[in-house]
């Protein structure tokens, strides 16, 4: 009689374990996707293990550990190595995530950061997420705008370059965007140039028919935007297209014109000297 009663309380404690992990604990992760040297930077992770308890979190860099949190340790957060790549700070932390700050990072912090969770006992479930971070050299710049001319033609197909003032080898390029007059250029007017056969290139042209700038008044503001990440950088440059201005002699019923205000030139002397 007692068997089926301890089958049932089994079979009740695995469908409760089975609840309990059901779902996902780690539920975001955030790791900025571009830095630069001796920046900061702030990693975020952030979890929720339901029914479950939390029995550590992790942190890693190209899987070396460098922060670890055990609840149920008395010492609480314990900071790990490797301390010559980057100042490691404990920003915030809850029941739900652990914030860091990541402050004089060098090069070598260019990696995986991959955050871990375990749940206690019974089901001791681990989850991981992780993204990639690259530490660039230098901060990024406004963008040089090239081959702009004083003032164009109507008949002109204009032409002018964008592109970065520096770049390092192996490191990458930023995104290059136009705009004219505030909104973003037809993707057939932008054509990338510099190409090189592994894919690279050095820049993005902006190509604009001179009727283009007529029917706009004359004059049209171009600006190139760099973006790498949450970074981003903008320069700007005015486009002149000379106007024609018709004479009056070559305007339609230029003809008539010209009588009338030869009629009213002699009708205005007649009266002059008739006053006189």
């Amino acid at each position: 009689m007692r068997r089926p009663a301890a089958l049932l309380f089994a079979v009740t404690f695995c469908l409760q374990i089975l609840k309990g992990s059901a779902g996902s604990l780690l539920k975001s992760l955030e790791v900025p996707q571009f830095t630069f040297v001796s920046g900061t930077v702030t990693l975020r992770c952030v979890y929720d293990m339901g029914s479950s308890k939390l029995y550590s979190l992790k942190w890693y860099h190209n899987n070396t550990e460098f922060y670890r949190y055990v609840p149920t340790e008395r010492n609480g957060p314990v900071n790990i190595g490797p301390t010559n790549i980057f100042t490691l700070h404990e920003v915030s932390r809850d029941d739900r995530h652990v914030t860091l700050s990541l402050s004089r990072v060098t090069a070598a912090a260019t990696g995986a950061y991959r955050c871990e969770v375990l749940a206690e006992h019974p089901s001791f479930r681990t989850e991981s997420m992780q993204s990639y971070m690259t530490v660039l050299s230098h901060s990024l710049s406004p963008p040089l705008i090239k081959r702009v001319r004083e003032i164009y033609e109507p008949s002109d197909q204009i032409t002018v370059g964008c592109q970065p003032q520096k770049m390092e080898k192996d490191e990458p390029m930023p995104k290059i965007l136009w705009l004219i007059d505030g909104k973003q250029a037809p993707p057939a007017q932008q054509e990338k140039y510099g190409r090189s056969l592994d894919g690279s290139y050095t820049g993005v042209s902006l190509n604009i028919p001179g009727q283009q700038v007529v029917d706009a008044g004359g004059s049209v503001l171009v600006e190139c935007r760099l973006s790498l990440g949450e970074f981003e950088e903008r320069a700007s440059k005015t486009i002149r297209v000379r106007m024609e201005h018709k004479s009056l002699a070559s305007a339609p019923n230029a003809g008539s014109a010209v009588a009338v205000l030869g009629t009213s030139a002699l009708l205005a002397a007649l009266l002059l000297s008739a006053a006189l």
